[in-house]
């Protein structure tokens, strides 16, 4: 990621990461890593299901567009969910684009709202 595209608030944030201890990296992913591949999807099902079920609002925002085939599924396994493509985001889109990150959050906690 390039650290000088993002706005300074979100570079002074990256900086401590710098010097993150490969024990804390391999922590935060060490459920994933120590789990078999076999169990993911079932366990990606049983969590889209909960939501599903909730009716919980969904939003996905990627740096790219996923493509039709990712829609059209994730339309199907989640009705509620929503799509939006920030370039320029990578990995985090909350970093990249804060500003419009907070809106978006503001305004999904704002979903249902207007059927309750």
């Amino acid at each position: 990621m390039h650290a000088e595209l993002l706005p300074p608030r979100a570079r002074q944030l990256l900086r401590p990461a710098g010097q993150v201890r490969q024990d804390v990296v391999a922590g935060y992913w060490r459920e994933g890593i120590d789990r078999p591949a076999e169990a993911f999807p079932a366990d990606v099902e049983a969590v889209l299901a909960r939501v599903r079920a909730a009716g919980t609002g969904y939003l996905f925002i990627a740096d790219h567009d996923a493509g039709p085939g990712y829609r059209d599924w994730l339309g199907r396994v989640l009705p509620q969910a929503a799509v939006e493509v920030w370039p320029g985001g990578g990995h985090f889109p909350h970093l990249a684009h804060p500003g419009r990150f907070a809106r978006c959050l503001a305004a999904t906690a704002r979903w249902g709202e207007e059927t309750a």
